[in-house]
C-alpha cells in the first residue's frame, strides 16, 4: 500500500517539476553535496591506487 502512494506521489512530483522547468527560465544550478568517504568505495580507491583509472 504504501509503495503504491509513494510511486504516485513521487510521480505527480516529477509532473509538478516538468510543468515548473518549462515555465521558468533557464539558469545554470550548482549542487554540492557533502561527501564523506566510506567503507562501501575502497575498491575504487585500490583500484585507483593500483592505476587501473591512470591514461596510458
Amino acid at each position: 500500500m504504501f509503495h503504491f502512494i509513494n510511486k504516485r506521489l513521487f510521480g505527480v512530483c516529477l509532473l509538478v517539476s516538468f510543468v515548473c522547468v518549462s515555465q521558468a527560465q533557464a539558469e545554470p544550478i550548482v549542487l554540492q553535496l557533502k561527501w564523506k568517504h566510506q567503507f562501501q568505495f575502497a575498491g575504487f580507491y585500490m583500484a585507483l591506487e593500483k592505476g587501473f583509472y591512470r591514461d596510458t
